[in-house]
C-alpha cells in the first residue's frame, strides 16, 4: 500500500480548483474544435468538459452570439487510436488551449496529451480528451482568477 499512488477523484480535483478560482459570474466563451482521426467526431468532449468545470467554478458560459466575454478559451483537440490488446483499445487525446481576456490579451497557452483505455475506441477517445481538458484547466487555473 505504501507504494501505491493515491487516486485523486474528479470531485477532489474540482474542490481544489474551487479554492484557487472563483468565477463570480464572469462570462466565458469556450470554443474547442475537435476531431477524431480516422472518423468524424460527433460531440465536443473537450469543450463540454471545460464548460462543465467553468460552470462548477461559478463562470457564466456564453454562446456564439454573446457580447465580448470576460474570458475566451479557444483551442483544438484530436484523438486517435493507439494499441489494442484483446478487446481493449487505448486512445491518445491531445488538447491545446489559449485563454484570452476581453481586451485581447493572451493570458495562457498550454497543451496536454492524455491516454484512455476502453472496449470502444470512440469512448476511449472522448475520455482521453476529457482528462486532457481537466488537466489543462488545473494548470491554467491561476490565470482564470480575478
Amino acid at each position: 500500500a505504501a507504494f501505491e499512488p493515491k487516486i485523486i477523484t474528479r470531485e477532489e480535483r474540482i474542490a481544489a480548483l474551487k479554492k484557487k478560482v472563483k468565477g463570480n459570474g464572469r462570462s466565458a466563451l469556450v470554443r474547442v474544435e475537435e476531431r477524431e482521426l480516422g472518423r468524424q467526431a460527433n460531440d465536443p468532449a473537450a469543450q463540454t468538459e471545460i464548460e462543465k468545470i467553468l460552470l462548477e467554478l461559478g463562470f457564466a458560459i456564453g454562446g456564439p452570439s454573446a457580447d465580448t466575454p470576460d474570458l475566451s478559451i479557444l483551442g483544438e483537440a484530436f484523438s486517435e487510436p493507439g494499441a489494442q490488446r484483446g478487446q481493449l483499445v487505448s486512445t491518445r487525446g491531445r488538447v491545446e488551449l489559449r485563454v484570452i481576456d476581453a481586451s485581447g490579451k493572451l493570458l495562457a497557452a498550454d497543451s496536454y496529451t492524455a491516454t484512455a483505455v476502453d472496449i470502444a475506441e470512440a469512448t476511449a477517445g472522448k475520455r482521453a480528451l476529457e482528462e486532457a481538458a481537466l488537466v489543462l484547466i488545473e494548470r491554467i487555473a491561476p490565470k482564470l482568477s480575478d
